[in-house]
């Protein structure tokens, strides 16, 4: 038999090479396609079975095939790989930029929360203050430690007058700087005079009632605001206004800018607290005080009477008590009527009053009896007060709706220990001293007497 070799490789040559020029930009199935005649062959010559020939042919052709086919899954999966790794790392930046987010926001809520707690606690300390020398002192405290600056200044506008052109006091608070350590004996706070700059600054505030806020240079220099203190790098001014009302005007100097927001709502709350304190003081004075006269009521004058009388008992002291009851005072209501005997009561109570000392009380004892209480003084020091009152009224022309008054006035006068040792007894003694001064012709003025006890 003839050997079949050359004429399958002749025959499978030109398609072989044709093979080879089709993949001859894979350089592997080139190199299978030529391999696969010559190793066709040494099988066949050595007697393979056909299969087996055809299993090698498989091989060699199929190999590079599914090597091929594996490569491209790789290469796919690599890039899907690489595609969600880049999201996985896109996701990962994203969550870190959020995660710093909210680290500065619960930093910010940090802040924010220790700023509502520190307003909550300083709302609660002014509050259980019943006077302003006490608020203020709270408040100030509370300025002194939390801030820092060089100056800060309080001027309150006269409450009697209301008029921003009259400053009643000015309070000054020496700061300190934020490497300043506290000390027990801070804040600094001392009454000055007031001055030029801060009638400006009350009658600014008065006309805008907003906060004045300055961080710059250009604002610092404007003629239209001279009221800031010289050397200022920063300057706040915050209007504490009560009802429609300017009370008083609150400044700092050299207060860093991210504090103006603080500041602004703590001098709102210190507002408030001023108005709960006037409210409160408005409510004592009524409780105390006699609407017409303005003077203190019996009631009040009798406890701080006895508040007086046991000092004077401790400290060994004399005290002296006045009783004074105006003369025919009901023929002048009769005759005149009573809105001009209001007016009469009136004018005779502000001499009474601006006839004594600060330290003396004066009462509407009754309709139109008075008592005055001298402390610490003689009984003849006080009959020269008796009679200075005495004659003052007797003196004057009280004149009220068109009417032209004249009125006199009696005055007992008794004195402790030496006339009476208890308050009940010194009120009897100046009473009887009272009645003997009416017996004698009124608008007198008479010393009690033991005599006069003996002869009631």
């Amino acid at each position: 038999m003839n050997d079949p070799y050359p004429f399958i490789f002749n025959a499978a040559l030109p398609l072989v090479i044709a093979l080879a020029y089709f993949f001859r930009k894979r350089l592997a199935y080139s190199a299978a396609f030529v391999a696969v005649i010559p190793t066709t062959f040494l099988l066949f010559k050595l007697g393979a079975p056909g299969s087996t020939i055809v299993l090698a042919a498989a091989l060699f052709i199929g190999t590079p095939y599914l090597i091929s086919r594996f490569n491209l899954s790789y290469k796919k999966s690599r890039t899907e790989l690489e595609g969600r790794l880049k999201d996985l790392k896109d996701e990962h930046a994203r969550l870190h930029h959020e995660e710093e987010e909210l680290g500065h926001s619960a930093k910010a809520v940090d802040g924010r929360m220790t700023d509502i707690i520190s307003l909550y606690e300083i709302t609660k300390e002014m509050s259980a203050a019943l006077n302003f020398e006490q608020l203020f002192k709270t408040f100030s405290a509370f300025l002194w430690e939390n801030f820092s600056f060089s100056i800060c200044r309080l001027a309150l506008v006269n409450r009697e007058e209301m008029d921003v052109s009259t400053v009643d006091k000015v309070y000054n608070i020496e700061g300190r700087s934020s490497s300043d350590s506290i000390d027990e004996d801070f804040p600094n706070i001392h009454s000055v005079e007031p001055d030029s700059d801060d009638k400006l600054l009350i009658s600014y505030l008065s006309s805008t009632k907003k906060p004045l806020l300055i961080d710059s240079k250009k604002n610092l220099h404007d003629p239209t605001i001279s009221f800031i203190s010289e050397g200022a790098k920063t300057f706040i001014a915050a209007p504490l206004v009560v009802g429609e009302k300017l009370v008083a005007a609150l400044s700092m100097s050299n207060l860093p800018p991210n504090d103006f927001d603080k500041i602004v709502i703590q001098a709102r709350q210190f507002a408030l607290e001023i108005k709960k304190i006037q409210l409160y003081e408005t409510i004592q004075h009524l409780a105390i005080t006699d609407g017409l006269t303005n003077l203190f009521v019996r009631r009040h004058f009798i406890e701080r009477f006895d508040e007086e009388l046991r000092r004077s008992r401790r400290q060994k002291l004399r005290m002296v008590l006045l009783m004074l009851d105006i003369d025919h005072f009901k023929i002048c209501n009769d005759r005149y009527g009573h809105l001009v005997g209001d007016a009469v009561l009136r004018e005779i109570s502000k001499i009474i009053r601006d006839s004594v000392r600060e330290i003396d009380m004066v009462a509407r004892y009754g309709g139109e009896e008075f008592a005055v209480l001298l402390p610490d003084t003689k009984k003849e020091e006080a009959a020269h007060v008796a009679e200075r009152i005495r004659s003052a009224i007797s003196l004057h022309e009280f004149k009220a709706y068109d009417e032209l008054i004249r009125c006199t006035i009696s005055i007992g006068v008794a004195s402790y220990p030496s006339d009476s040792p208890t308050m009940e007894s010194l009120i009897e003694s100046a009473d009887l001293a009272l009645y003997k001064a009416k017996a004698l012709g009124r608008d007198k003025v008479c010393l009690f007497k033991r005599d006069m006890r003996e002869s009631e």
